[in-house]
């Protein structure tokens, strides 16, 4: 059966942010918005067909290919966020290893494929592609290039593939980086619409200083620098502070597109600094890595 609303914010990952697993509640900045009541995950975060593949005619196929693709990768997030609750004890704060490599494998990929599933960074890709292939090939042509480049499931991984540049542009840059995890133990991280958080001092995506990517409620994972590692470490486990977690999910909230998610209900005090200082913060271009 074809999928016709496609999340490009897995449905498995907002339940990590919800009490019950099925409803959340959110923040709409541009429309300065809040339900009365918690929605559903599969109301949220989806656009019609955004990753299917189309003819000249417009007619859609390789049904779901892509859906399915990323349907795997989605099965493989639970099994790894469950992997992190079931080790989070105060004593293996100690720890010097405390994420396996093939954990930091899966995240960081993860990280990567979450960030080029982003609706606005196959909008700009289109947009390269149609300034390059307007006169020699169609629309819908074009479109297919921008999801086999944002989103390089079609064939066997080849490094020298061109489907491959964007998908190592970022992963490149993240790497040489450290891991943190992070737990909040009174649940109140959030998330949201664009969950990754990337730092460049540099202003280019692909060049990444830090990472914040919230993974559930208690639980956000940071990937840093090898300045920071000097006082964090390289693959540690923390229990944070209240301070420290506000900060969190004020960087959370500035980098959302438009719509933060988070189990309890947030009071106006934090909707309104949230939205102060979002209008001060710069988010980075998406327009950057397309190509």
């Amino acid at each position: 059966m074809r999928t016709q609303k496609e999340h490009y914010i897995p449905q498995v990952y907002l339940k990590g942010f919800t009490n019950d697993e099925n409803n959340i509640w959110f923040y709409d900045f541009e429309k300065k918005f809040s339900p009365n009541k918690p929605v559903p995950t599969k109301s949220v975060c989806y656009e019609e067909y955004l990753y299917e593949i189309r003819n000249d005619n417009g007619d859609i196929i390789f049904d779901n290919y892509l859906e399915q693709c990323l349907s795997v990768l989605e099965r493989m997030f639970s099994k790894y966020r469950t992997k992190i609750k079931n080790k989070t004890f105060l004593e293996n704060q100690k720890t010097n290893c405390f994420l396996s490599r093939d954990e930091k494998i899966f995240w960081v990929t993860y990280i990567t494929l979450q960030i080029l599933r982003e609706p606005r960074l196959i909008k700009a890709t289109e947009k390269v592609c149609s300034h390059f292939y307007s006169k020699i090939t169609t629309e819908n042509t074009i479109k297919n290039i921008s999801r086999m480049l944002c989103l390089p499931l079609f064939e066997e991984i080849n490094e020298d593939s061109p489907f491959m540049y964007l998908f190592n542009s970022l992963l490149d840059g993240m790497l040489n980086l450290g891991f943190v995890v992070v737990i909040d133990q009174s649940d109140l991280f959030i998330t949201s619409d664009f969950p990754v958080c990337i730092f460049s001092a540099s202003g280019n995506i692909t060049e990444v200083d830090r990472v914040i990517f919230p993974i559930s409620s208690n639980t956000c994972l940071f990937l840093i620098n090898k300045e920071e590692q000097k006082e964090y470490g390289k693959n540690k486990l923390f229990f944070i502070d209240k301070e420290t977690r506000d900060e969190i999910n004020l960087q959370v909230a500035c980098n959302a597109n438009q719509k933060i998610f988070f189990k309890k209900k947030l009071s106006d005090k934090e909707i309104c600094l949230y939205k102060k200082e979002r209008d001060k913060y710069k988010r980075p271009s998406l327009d950057d890595i397309a190509f």
